[in-house]
């Protein structure tokens, strides 16, 4: 099997927990499709004190009408965003691209029930730095558990091997919150206008790449060890220690970069780094409920975007 077969069988790991969302008829048909057709409402909690139920006024349980499944636990300000409503949203965000939802899907917590987590994506178009395809991409997500704003993301892809080639940050503005507050509403009709500055996004992330690509260097080694500095001892029982794990990130690093199938280049030593942090790196589960629902969080939001913003800010510098 050639590098980039393994890379296309191994493309699914960010978001597995997703499904390839057809042709669809309307928001219900999509909803459909996609398992979230389920709403959800807020409930009182109660404390159990000698057998007497007295009310916490200060939090609210969110639960699935279609299972009474607990998918969060909020406080009294939390503004619910139903599933139907975000779809809606989502996409009409990607028609005005004149595209449409292709995955969408529910991802959970390790607390609560599947379907704390929802997630829409939408391929807006393409453009080519070398030979690779990138697709762009628009990203939505939100929490029914409290634990993160509704949030749009505007990523790039390289086909080939679903690389997300860009970090999310608001650094690059490719990053749009909205928090579940009474204002709401005002904000996603202003994310609306925002979204207009998406071309501009896309278009200075593929000058980037272009960049990347054009200046050939062959420094692996040395891009790895600033990729993953060397641990820090530590000192247990008076003798200092080393994981030794950066070691190895290193050495994974270089070896994958040998393999690609591809020139010398301040590209190829950034795509080796989005292959590693989305395909090779050892990602724990933590406190979410299975593996597509953390590689999902640390891809966009955790340790792998981290290393993304790193990386690409370690090439930004090498071709200024």
């Amino acid at each position: 099997m050639s590098i980039k077969q393994m890379q296309m069988v191994k493309a699914t790991r960010a978001f597995a927990g997703l499904k390839k969302i057809g042709l669809y008829a309307d928001i219900d048909d999509l909803l459909t499709l996609s398992g979230l057709n389920y709403s959800v409402h807020l409930s009182p909690v109660y404390r159990i004190s000698s057998c007497v139920q007295e009310p916490i006024e200060s939090a609210r349980c969110v639960t699935r009408d279609d299972t009474d499944g607990l998918v969060g636990l909020v406080g009294t300000k939390y503004k619910p965003l139903d599933n139907h409503r975000l779809a809606g949203y989502a996409s009409y965000l990607a028609g005005t691209f004149g595209s449409r939802i292709h995955k969408a899907g529910a991802l959970s917590h390790k607390r609560w029930d599947k379907g704390s987590r929802i997630v829409f994506m939408s391929c807006l178009g393409h453009f080519k730095v070398g030979d690779d395809d990138m697709s762009k991409q628009l990203i939505i997500t939100n929490s029914h558990d409290g634990s993160s704003s509704l949030t749009l993301y505007l990523g790039v892809m390289r086909i080939i091997c679903a690389n997300g080639m860009v970090a999310y940050d608001k650094k690059f503005n490719n990053l749009i919150k909205i928090r579940h507050s009474n204002n709401m509403t005002i904000a996603m009709n202003r994310s609306m206008d925002l979204l207009v500055q998406a071309n501009e996004v896309y278009d200075r992330t593929k000058n980037s790449l272009i960049m990347f690509n054009a200046k050939k260097v062959n420094l692996s080694t040395h891009f790895a060890s600033q990729l993953f500095p060397p641990t820090i001892p530590t000192e247990i029982s008076g003798v200092l220690k080393c994981s030794g794990q950066a070691a190895k990130k290193r050495e994974a690093f270089v070896k994958l970069y040998k393999e690609q199938d591809m020139d010398d280049s301040v590209y190829k030593l950034y795509q080796t780094a989005t292959a590693y942090i989305d395909h090779d790196r050892t990602i724990r589960i933590g406190k979410m409920k299975d593996r597509a629902s953390a590689d999902f969080d640390s891809i966009m939001n955790g340790t792998g975007n981290a290393l993304k913003k790193k990386a690409f800010d370690l090439c930004t510098a090498m071709v200024r």
